[in-house]
């Protein structure tokens, strides 16, 4: 196999699971070795300096150059397929922010009649939703829910919806919603992003 068609091989694996991690049906299981299939870009960064290193001796040139081409030929795979692969990821997470509106009204709308946010979700049935929603997303389904009571968290506000998001290993990465949508740029474990009127958290 050629190292094109390898890098394509395995890149495209990534691709696949981080579209799995968010599909309806998705798991993040397959992260975990999506995780394992980033080594080999690791290798081709690291093998381009001793391949130029080889190119000042003739009797190890080919090799060198051969080296060099098969490394350079999979970086460039191997980042326009994690660039696709977050691509993919990330629009998952925008239509989860789009879907979780009704949720949010809901909560608003309980907010606003009885001068409180709901202590949790199940409040809301059956008078401003016929059930407790779920996210529609296979690998990681359920809304958390909490009432801040120390106002000094949280940047102020009054409740938190958040969707645990791991890719996979030891990783905390989540998905938040503030009702005053006023994310920090750095918090809760991580680097914030923002994705819609919701922020995703890299840890």
């Amino acid at each position: 196999m050629t190292v094109f068609g390898f890098s394509l091989l395995i890149n495209g694996f990534v691709v696949l699971a981080f579209y799995i991690s968010v599909a309806p049906i998705g798991t993040d299981f397959l992260l975990f070795i999506a995780t394992l299939a980033m080594l080999p870009l690791l290798a081709a960064f690291l093998l381009i300096p001793v391949a130029l290193v080889l190119l000042c001796w003739r009797r190890y040139r080919i090799t060198a150059l051969t080296t060099l081409l098969g490394c350079v030929i999979y970086l460039v795979v191997g980042f326009a397929g994690v660039s696709l692969a977050n691509h993919v990821r990330r629009a998952g997470f925008v239509s989860l922010a789009q879907c979780s509106r009704p949720l949010v009204a809901a909560i608003q709308q309980f907010e606003a009649k009885h001068g409180k946010p709901p202590a949790n979700l199940e409040q809301l049935v059956p008078e401003f939703l016929p059930d407790v929603p779920k996210t529609g997303i296979g690998a990681y389904p359920k809304y958390e829910y909490f009432v801040v009571k120390d106002h000094a968290t949280y940047e102020g506000n009054a409740w938190v919806l958040r969707v645990d998001t791991p890719t996979g290993g030891l990783n905390w990465d989540a998905f938040l919603y503030f009702p005053k949508q006023n994310y920090p740029q750095v918090g809760y474990g991580g680097v914030l992003e923002r994705v819609e009127d919701w922020a995703y958290v890299h840890e």
